[in-house]
């Protein structure tokens, strides 16, 4: 009763599901989707991951339902022909974390294959890279995370949590201003379950600007290889 009463007061006579999601779920949801909300999500699937712990599936316990609602958000403006940041567009959507923030694995670990490939010395790398290529196409890179190896190694720390980071600023910031028209495009208002496949994620992602992206992550982590070995 006490529940129900407090439940009436707080939203002008409504029930208390419809409390829970204006005093949760709306600020919730308006922080995922901002820089900041991206930057979290980046930070922490790469952060736990160094220690052992799947970060996408801890992130994506507390995350996947909000940023689900951002993608709902946009379908109403798709539908409204309204789809821009300027009408209020959420950026980060399910389709975001899975077409920049995971490319080719946690970490986006693409980078470290292809400098295990062309830059490494060690034949083991080199070896190891070849192993993992075929694998990292379809989002798999626990060969990666546990063959080069990512999970406790100090050296790779840093790259492996900040590269996400830099990442999702990268992108977000290209989006908010409108140099990267993603958004525009629809991307972000359309679901689609091909994610696992990365260069189908990139082809939605629409190529030069993906190409960008996917360079930056290389060149990246080009020398931390080289110092590895």
């Amino acid at each position: 009763m006490l529940v129900y009463i407090i439940a009436k007061i707080a939203t002008g006579g409504g029930t208390f599901i419809e409390m829970i999601y204006d005093v949760i779920q709306v600020p919730l949801q308006g922080l995922t989707g901002s820089l900041y909300g991206a930057i979290g999500i980046a930070f922490f699937i790469s952060f736990l991951w160094w220690f052992g712990v799947h970060g996408q599936s801890v992130v994506n316990g507390v995350v996947t339902a909000l940023l689900l609602s951002n993608l709902d958000a946009n379908k109403a403006l798709l539908a409204a022909d309204k789809l821009s940041v300027s009408q209020g567009a959420h950026i980060v959507t399910q389709q975001f974390l899975d077409s920049f923030l995971i490319l080719s694995g946690s970490g986006i670990t693409f980078g470290v294959v292809v400098a295990m490939l062309f830059a490494a010395k060690s034949k083991q790398y080199k070896a190891l890279g070849k192993v993992a290529a075929f694998p990292a196409i379809f989002n798999v890179n626990e060969p990666v995370v546990f063959g080069f190896p990512i999970v406790m190694n100090p050296v790779m720390f840093l790259p492996f949590v900040l590269v996400p980071v830099l990442a999702a600023l990268i992108v977000y910031m290209a989006i908010a201003v409108g140099f990267y028209a993603a958004i525009r495009r629809c991307d972000f208002a359309l679901e689609y379950t091909g994610y696992h496949f990365w260069l189908y994620g990139r082809w939605l992602a629409r190529g030069s600007h993906s190409n960008c992206h996917s360079s930056y992550v290389c060149l990246c982590l080009f020398p931390i290889c080289e110092v590895s070995g």
